[in-house]
């Protein structure tokens, strides 16, 4: 678009620059993609979060825009699920929000998770047997982990109690237990990494402290 903004598929139009891009795929093998968008055509800084569908040769199928509470919100992680439903966090000044999208373009749900993710920038998602996992640490440097049912209800919250740390990364395994991986700081003040094991009730299993290169 000459005006600046950028096209998706035919005639969806998203304004302002793309960022925050995360790509995934359904079951069926099409491509899921979720960012958002940053403007200031109107004067004052605006962000969009948005999800788009393709199929595997690249043909638009659906963009949504999602619905988000704050001018400063942006899309944080997203995961998809076994239906082809796309889970996508949010954060903002006004906190974390986790949003269904059905497989069919339709904004299904959206909840309220707690505090906004903080300059570390992005949450972790993952999904297994019908639940979806989001892990991130907010701006006062606590992370968490949610378990969340794919019709919206929040089973359990865990402080994962990783003072000074942060997330990086987390997945599940068959059984519905979450790894879940980050930094922390050490007694000699250096980030280590750390990995810990969630089972599918929230108890944790075990936590590793993981050895300095």
């Amino acid at each position: 678009d000459p005006k600046g903004g950028i096209f998706i598929g035919q005639d969806v139009l998203l304004e302002g620059d793309l960022v925050g891009i995360r790509a995934s795929a359904d079951m069926e093998g099409n491509w899921i993609v979720s960012g958002s968008t940053l403007s200031t055509r109107s004067g004052a800084e605006k962000s969009d979060v948005y999800v788009s569908k393709l199929l595997v040769g690249g043909e638009h199928l659906w963009t949504t825009l999602v619905s988000t509470p704050q001018n400063d919100t942006t899309a944080t992680g997203m995961t998809v699920g076994d239906d082809g439903s796309v889970y996508v966090m949010t954060g903002s000044s006004g906190g974390s929000y986790l949003t269904r999208v059905g497989s069919c373009g339709k904004e299904e749900w959206s909840i309220g998770l707690g505090e906004d993710v903080g300059s570390w920038g992005d949450a972790y998602m993952t999904y297994c047997r019908d639940k979806v996992y989001a892990s991130w640490t907010d701006t006062r440097n606590r992370s968490w982990l949610v378990q969340v049912g794919v019709n919206g209800s929040v089973y359990w919250t865990r402080l994962l109690g990783m003072e000074e740390g942060f997330v990086r990364g987390a997945v599940c395994d068959q059984a519905g237990a979450v790894y879940v991986a980050g930094q922390m700081m050490n007694a000699s003040s250096d980030h280590q990494g750390y990995l810990m094991k969630i089972d599918c009730l929230g108890a944790t299993s075990w936590g590793r402290a993981l050895p300095l290169a």
